[in-house]
């Protein structure tokens, strides 16, 4: 790769500007030439007008395959009302990017004011010279629309604080992350790096699925901010140096067939948990979070009646938690850092220790909390307590991925060693050569090497399982779906077959099954819709779909031909949402029935086909 990287230098080389023709506005894709300096970001920031708008805010700009594209400017897109849509060409390598400061100057982080969505693509986070800004893209908005990131399909490497700042996006931001790879999210510099996102604002939906995350400090940092509906399916966690997720305050959240190893292995402090963590009861973090929602929460602005009272909506008796098949485990090889065995980190206890200075208390304090724990005691009596949460089948267990997610002992002790560094232990040096080439990380950390091909000099990847690690398992099945529980990317037939329309129903069925309520699909719709039952014909179950724009008492029944009731599926009060209800005929015959929905001054009704 380094050659085929070298001729692209040489050829950046020769060209001083990149004028682009203009381009006609309803053109719905601009294709992107690679082998040329800046011609991504040159392409990208001039399709403006002469007013300096947008030509066609929702461009697609298209990657080729097998190709790599040289970035030396910062993209600078100014599109509030558009989405900025990067999609890398399918069947071939990922088009990769990668960022080369010219002359020697280190490139800005790239702004977009607006939504973004990247589809393909191979994105490196670290400069060639090893710069990594705080940001890799700064996102923003000016007018009080809801934005969005999408990101599908993609590999991304190197973090130092965030990937995508979202501290912008103030209007119930939406994420949708879904089959990709974020790797070697690891900043030296402090424990809470490494992030995919940062945005500390309500958010409207925040669905990740079929991703893998090694390393990462607080990798999706939401912060005391509401978020309407959380999904988390089949992804894989691997060493997280503090909180994978960061927040405890939902109004819906779904946490299933997620693995979940090394959460949390730095430790906490117990002064720091006392007096200023992370925690607002000063309890231990557990990698699943849950709290009462209060007025001192930033919340969407339709749950708050007043400066100091919050709607009903977000009481804890409506709030809908499933947490259920999901594998958490921490490395046996972590053992000797965290009960100090044979004072190999201090000769003061039988723990880490902290020379940190909390609320001007100063050092040594005892380390606690380590293996990081699952729930703390509140999340847990509040999933004890209301029925609308609930917890099952999840389990304390090796995963047992084919590449384990710490290699051997000397690795472990390479992280106990930079763990000391940042508890500020006296007598402790930061060696990061030792850490970052340790094996803890995948690859050789050198944003100048592409992997590919079972190694890091190849020259991109068209798979996942191109590349040499794998965190594939096959010991823990999920019992919601049927499949391996985790990310399932690194599996080529399974990842093909994944299906997440059925996948979601499957995780709406277990949450129904263990609670006997009906959930909602995420999003608040703007009108009443009572959707056609499907399947249909249908033998002897189906499901039924409908949307509230607003709260109230909803009835649901079916009736046959004569007019008479055969079965009552709701008649209940609910929330506003777009709802999902099945329908199981086993003890009708055979014929055409109809349901009809009675909500407020709404009033609709449909056939559907029993065939048996």
């Amino acid at each position: 790769m380094k050659g085929k990287f070298l001729l692209y230098l040489i050829i950046s080389l020769m060209i001083t500007s990149l004028s682009i023709a203009q381009v006609p506005a309803d053109q719905d894709t601009i294709e992107i030439p690679a082998g040329v300096d800046g011609a991504l970001e040159s392409t990208i920031n001039n399709d403006i007008d002469g007013s300096q708008n947008r030509i066609n805010p929702n461009r697609v700009y298209k990657l080729f395959k097998d190709q790599i594209y040289v970035q030396n400017a910062p993209i600078n897109v100014v599109n509030p009302t558009g989405t900025l849509t990067i999609v890398g060409e399918a069947g071939g390598k990922k088009p990769v990017i990668i960022m080369v400061p010219p002359g020697g100057v280190a490139l800005q982080q790239n702004a977009v004011e607006g939504s973004i969505k990247l589809v393909n693509i191979h994105y490196q986070g670290m400069q060639t010279d090893g710069t990594q800004n705080n940001e890799n893209w700064f996102m923003t908005t000016s007018n009080s629309l809801p934005q969005s990131l999408t990101i599908d399909n993609c590999l991304f490497e190197f973090a130092n604080i965030d990937f995508f700042e979202c501290m912008g996006w103030t209007s119930g931001a939406k994420f949708k992350i879904t089959n990709s790879y974020f790797r070697n999210l690891f900043y030296p510099g402090q424990w809470w790096g490494s992030r995919v996102f940062m945005c500390k604002h309500p958010i409207d939906t925040l669905w990740v699925e079929n991703v893998t995350v090694s390393g990462g400090g607080l990798t999706f940092l939401q912060q005391e901010a509401l978020c309407k509906f959380a999904y988390f399916n089949h992804n894989t966690f691997i060493n997280n140096h503090k909180y994978w997720l960061l927040n405890g305050y939902y109004l819906e959240a779904y946490w299933a067939n997620n693995i979940f190893t090394n959460q949390n292995w730095v430790g906490e402090d117990t002064v720091n948990v006392a007096t200023g963590g992370q925690d607002p009861d000063a309890l231990l973090m557990g990698t699943i979070q849950i709290d009462t929602i209060t007025y001192r929460q930033e919340v969407h602005p339709q749950y708050r009646v007043d400066e100091f009272t919050l709607t009903d909506d977000v009481s804890l008796d409506k709030i809908k938690v499933l947490v259920a098949d999901n594998i958490y485990w921490t490395d046996p090889l972590l053992d000797t850092y965290y009960n100090n065995v044979g004072n190999a980190y201090n000769d003061i206890g039988p723990y880490p220790v902290s020379y940190l200075t909390w609320s001007g208390i100063a050092g040594p304090h005892i380390v606690l909390n380590v293996p990081g724990i699952w729930m703390n005691e509140r999340t847990q009596s509040l999933i004890n307590e209301y029925p609308l949460m609930v917890e099952d089948n999840n389990q304390d267990v090796n995963p047992q991925t084919v590449t384990p997610s710490i290699a051997d002992a000397t690795v472990a002790d390479q992280i106990a060693k930079w763990n000391q560094v940042k508890w500020e232990v006296p007598g402790w040096t930061d060696d990061m050569h030792d850490i970052l080439h340790s094996g803890y990380m995948p690859g050789d950390y050198d944003p100048t090497t592409i992997p590919g091909g079972e190694s890091e000099t190849g020259e991109g990847i068209t798979k996942f399982t191109d590349l040499p690690e794998d965190y594939s398992q096959t010991a823990h099945t999920s019992t919601i779906d049927g499949l391996p529980v985790g990310s399932l990317i690194w599996n080529d037939a399974q990842n093909d077959a994944y299906d997440p329309a059925a996948a979601w129903a499957a995780v709406q069925e277990a949450y129904t099954r263990l609670t006997g309520v009906e959930i909602a699909l995420p999003g608040t719709p703007d009108n009443y819709m009572l959707a056609q039952n499907y399947p249909n014909p249908f033998n002897p179950a189906t499901s039924i779909e409908f949307s509230l724009p607003r709260s109230g008492n909803v009835t649901l029944k079916v009736f046959n031909l004569l007019g008479q009731e055969v079965a009552t599926l709701l008649d209940k009060d609910m929330s506003a949402g777009n709802y999902r209800v099945p329908f199981d005929a086993t003890n009708l015959s055979s014929g055409l029935y109809i349901y009809k929905i009675d909500a407020g001054s709404f009033t609709s009704s449909k056939k559907m086909l029993l065939l048996k």
